[in-house]
């Protein structure tokens, strides 16, 4: 069972990732849409739209404690519910288009400072 003050932690260090990521769409020329999307299908971490291609873009953060790659908690489980609420926000703010699916890998270091960011385009359709 995850404690109270650990969940508070992984909140920050969330937060720490996806403000990161979103810096780093943007330098590389993304333009940020929405944040933190919460829909009846879940909650998208970052809309983003990039040479006229809306992009959803899961950000996952890990610390030093971390044991595997943050990309790998991107399941199969976790890409479905990804895109059934990608779906359900292209169907009530966006015209239907096909969307394209991102993974941003955020490492911070025991300060949570951020150590590396790698974006991985079309990480899954």
């Amino acid at each position: 069972m995850i404690t109270p003050r650990r969940k508070e932690l992984n909140r920050v260090v969330g937060g720490i990732g996806e403000d990161a990521a979103a810096r780093e769409l943007l330098r590389r020329g993304f333009r940020i849409l929405e944040r933190n999307h919460t829909c009846g299908g879940g909650e998208l971490d970052i809309i983003a739209e990039k040479d006229g291609e809306i992009v959803f873009v899961e950000v996952k953060t890990r610390s030093p404690r971390a044991l595997a790659e943050p990309r790998t908690a991107v399941d199969a489980d976790k890409r479905r519910r990804i895109k059934a609420a990608a779906a359900y926000y292209l169907k009530r703010f966006r015209q239907a288009s096909p969307p394209r699916f991102d993974i941003v890998s955020v490492w911070v270091d025991s300060a949570d400072s951020v150590e590396r960011i790698e974006l991985e385009c079309r990480a899954f359709e």
